[in-house]
């Protein structure tokens, strides 16, 4: 029996505010699913992990319990797909600007840079999985 690795806060935060955006459950970006909507919620999340914390693309992986190849497909996906959808990357920049306005909240107080509002509920359904 594997273990799976604990997500981070600021992992969490960021699925949680790209599924918010999308309409998506948290705990189904973590699954083995490969419907669009669901993995289009799983690209952009890598994206942004990818791109606003320091975490490894193996590190990423085993977040989302995925291989390295597939977190470099995915950003290479959101990559081009913004460069060639221009609604895509209107939704990018959107979800993005929403995940940089929580990170740089600055009145709240709190130890790491992402605030996890509904953090306990978010755990409980990513342990279901």
């Amino acid at each position: 029996m594997t273990t799976k690795t604990p997500i981070p806060p600021d992992v969490q935060q960021i699925v949680f505010m790209v599924c918010q955006e999308l309409g998506i459950s948290p705990e189904r970006v973590f699954s083995k699913t490969r419907k669009r909507e669901i993995s289009v919620a799983r690209q952009i999340s890598i994206h942004i992990i990818r791109e606003n914390t320091f975490y490894s693309l193996k590190s990423i992986g085993r977040f989302f319990e995925r291989d390295h190849t597939t977190i470099i497909h995915a950003i290479d996906t959101v990559a081009d797909m913004s460069f060639t959808d221009k609604k895509y990357k209107a939704k990018l920049d959107s979800i993005i600007q929403v995940c940089n306005a929580a990170r740089n909240q600055k009145d709240k107080p709190n130890t790491s840079h992402w605030q996890v509002e509904n953090l306990e509920t978010f755990n409980e359904l990513k342990n279901q999985l």
